[in-house]
């Protein structure tokens, strides 16, 4: 283990004396690039109509637990920062059994072709709903995920350049219509009135009408949460950070922030004007709440399919860039023999297909487009089981190297704060318990999607 992290230390000191080092900005918006896409357009309007005026109660709830799963990305992050791969790296380095450390790799692949449907997903019901083509949606879905695998062949500094960018200005469009949702009282919506719209899949009955158990927002905390998914991108960026030690922790947090932000604000000005319409366009809520703010509603619309494709842009091109690092390490890692490396990373005269490496970009972009056509919900929850046993396997992985710095009494250390050992190890636990309750959630509520053949 030591020999090969050696080896890759100077391979990676080598390539980072030649090429440019990435800004905590270009690292930021890539980071919100990956975790703005579909939950916020998806997952809104169902929360708002489950739980109304608590809904952004929910939103913060996930992001109290994505910061506790961020520490162990964190943790990880710092003390590997010089290595390629990020999130399929660490099993590879502190897990010990071989077969767990390629069905780690495995799961985590496949957890981004799923992830990369459900943004098209989304992005495809926008445009869909806006050009009233609802039957055309899985088409321009199926265009998205194309479009951002050839755009992803543009130099690196060019990418980075456009994401950027793109990020900067869909958060400040949301941005906008936050203030405007604050800004603007809707008379027609009375906030005292929680005669709430129940999906039968979920644990909320229709006789709890006055109050919502504490028990039921902290579980849809958990579903938020995975809305957060995509900040454990900034780990496949730390090769190439200027200062690691301080820009991780700094890049994570302020990422995850901003978008928890974004993500109550939102939930809070939905319910404030849809209120129990919501049930009407749940997986629409934010073109309808533009009808309801006469400053942009005549152009709303298209304000916020704007937005959407923006985001979810950004999203895939996040969740395929980080595909091409885990992909290098899947075959640096895992595959049986040096020939078939070889065979890989053989040049092929072929549009696109240059190295035989991308042709397994291709087929996971072909196995994501097949997901496309599967019901909405149903693939939204598997991609968030899939997420969930990924961040456990993660948090596992900075326990380990928690056990390993104690042993060796090493200090754990955060923006110059020192944490203890003991705390430290619970995070990581909590963490881990956190995933099992959501995916033992996830699965009792897509077995009544099934039963009661609620999904869409």
């Amino acid at each position: 283990m030591n020999d090969i992290t050696n080896n890759k230390k100077i391979n990676t000191n080598n390539e980072n004396n030649i090429i440019k080092k990435y800004s905590n900005l270009e690292i930021i918006t890539l980071a919100i690039g990956g975790m703005i896409g579909g939950g916020i357009f998806l997952l809104n309007g169902i929360v708002v109509n489950d739980l109304k005026q608590y809904s952004y109660i929910s939103w913060i709830i996930g992001l109290i637990i994505c910061l506790t799963f961020a520490f162990s990305f964190i943790l990880i992050s710092k003390e590997y920062s010089q290595l390629k791969g990020g999130t399929s790296i660490y099993p590879q380095l502190l897990l010990k059994n071989k077969y767990s450390k390629i069905i780690s790799t495995i799961i985590i692949i496949f957890g981004y072709v799923i992830l990369t449907s459900v943004y098209s997903i989304s992005l495809g019901s926008y445009v869909g709903k806006y050009l009233n083509q609802k039957q055309y949606a899985k088409i321009y879905a199926i265009i998205t995920i194309i479009f951002t695998l050839i755009f992803n062949y543009i130099p690196e500094k060019k990418f980075f350049y456009f994401q950027k960018i793109t990020v900067i200005l869909k958060c400040l469009m949301f941005f906008i219509l936050i203030l405007l949702g604050y800004f603007y009282n809707n008379q027609n919506y009375n906030n005292n009135n929680i005669n709430y719209t129940i999906r039968q899949n979920n644990y909320i009955s229709k006789n709890q009408l006055s109050y919502l158990p504490i028990s039921i927002i902290l579980l849809y905390g958990i579903s938020t949460f995975l809305s957060y998914e995509g900040f454990e991108m900034i780990s496949n960026t730390t090769y190439k950070m200027k200062n690691p030690k301080k820009d991780i922790p700094i890049t994570f947090i302020t990422s995850i922030l901003i978008v928890g932000f974004i993500y109550a604000n939102l939930s809070y000005v939905t319910n404030k004007h849809l209120g129990n319409q919501i049930h009407k366009f749940k997986f629409t809520s934010l073109l309808h709440l533009t009808e309801k703010l006469p400053i942009i509603s005549k152009y709303g619309s298209l304000f916020v399919l704007i937005i959407c494709i923006l985001s979810n842009i950004t999203a895939i091109n996040s969740t395929l860039f980080t595909n091409n690092y885990i992909i290098d390490t899947f075959t640096e890692y895992n595959l049986p023999t040096n020939g078939f490396k070889h065979f890989i990373d053989t040049e092929i005269k072929l549009p696109l297909l240059s190295k035989r490496r991308k042709l397994l970009i291709w087929i996971i972009s072909f196995i994501s487009c097949l997901f496309v056509f599967c019901p909405i919900l149903l693939i939204t929850n598997l991609g968030s089981i899939l997420f969930l046993i990924i961040f456990s396997i993660i948090s596992y992985c900075a326990l380990i190297l928690i056990q390993n710095k104690q042993k060796k009494n090493k200090k754990i250390e955060i923006l110059n704060i020192n944490i203890n050992h003991s705390i430290s190890k619970i995070i990581c636990v909590t963490s881990i318990l956190i995933s099992i309750i959501g995916i033992i959630y996830l699965i009792y509520q897509t077995q009544n999607m099934i039963t009661n053949h609620t999904y869409f």
